[in-house]
């Protein structure tokens, strides 16, 4: 089952920018990529709740980003 809509920003930076939505188009927070880390993270809006089903969409999506990264 989906929980999380996963929105692409237009070209803001050399790296993706990830809006996330729940379904009931509740911005949740975005993943970009943190330079320090050299990866991409996901940064939660406050006072925001997430289940294990939703963060294994959170990691699902950000592993197909850090793949998509390595092949470039």
């Amino acid at each position: 089952m989906k929980y999380l809509i996963f929105r692409e920003v237009p070209k803001r930076t050399k790296t993706k920018y990830i809006q996330v939505f729940n379904t009931s188009e509740r911005y949740m927070g975005h993943i970009s990529y943190f330079n320090y880390w050299r990866r991409y993270c996901f940064w939660p809006e406050s006072d925001r709740v997430f289940d294990v089903n939703c963060l294994h969409e959170i990691i699902k999506k950000i592993d197909e980003l850090m793949e998509e990264r390595v092949k470039k």
